[in-house]
């Protein structure tokens, strides 16, 4: 037997619901036998997906809300992906996501599509610094998030998140995301998503 998914949970409009990986666990327990897994984390609809779109890896974009299945099986598949808020993971686990479960790309959700991607880039001038656009961020030595007050909501998310990425994969300790104005950030993220401003 298949299973197209393994999503354990899914967020509907009255909170999370069982996803299907929920009921393939129901069916396996019943029947003993582990399904052929076909899509996220796995690879064959992330190839077979390539093939119908006539594209290559390169130029198609997984896009999700999960980053143990839709980012990471885009990785698997070498291919970029998109993660959008609003789903099952939040803020806390996209700033501690492991390298193989980091997205390409970050947007607050899927209207940021329409937009004009701004890249982050680390500061010449001072290597602790990321910058996106009119927004800056930087990981204090005491270990706290520093974001501007300038850029939109996606500049100053996406400067904040590979701030405290760099800060983590060359630091010593964990990261709180929440830590300096990584609590305002968070909260504003969820109004954002949650009232769809």
């Amino acid at each position: 037997w298949v299973a197209t998914n393994i999503d354990s949970t899914l967020p509907t409009d009255r909170g999370m619901a069982p996803g299907n990986g929920a009921l393939v666990s129901a069916v396996r327990a019943a029947v003993s036998v582990d399904p052929v897994v076909v899509g996220k984390p796995h690879t064959p609809l992330y190839d077979l997906s390539v093939a119908v779109l006539g594209t290559s890896i390169e130029r198609t974009l997984a896009i999700g809300d999960r980053l143990d299945t839709d980012i990471m099986g885009a990785s698997a598949a070498g291919m970029d992906s998109l993660f959008v808020f609003g789903g099952v993971h939040r803020w806390s686990d996209v700033v501690g996501a492991q390298p193989t479960a980091r997205p390409r790309y970050v947007a607050t959700d899927l209207r940021s599509l329409h937009l004009a991607y701004a890249e982050p880039v680390q500061d010449l001038k001072d290597r602790s610094r990321w910058v996106c656009g009119e927004a800056t961020a930087w990981v204090s030595a005491p270990g706290d998030l520093v974001v501007s007050a300038t850029g939109t909501l996606n500049e100053r998310l996406r400067a904040a998140l590979t701030a405290l990425w760099h800060a983590g994969d060359v630091g010593d300790g964990p990261i709180d995301a929440r830590g300096g104005d990584g609590a305002a950030l968070c909260d504003e993220l969820d109004m954002a998503v949650t009232h769809g401003s």
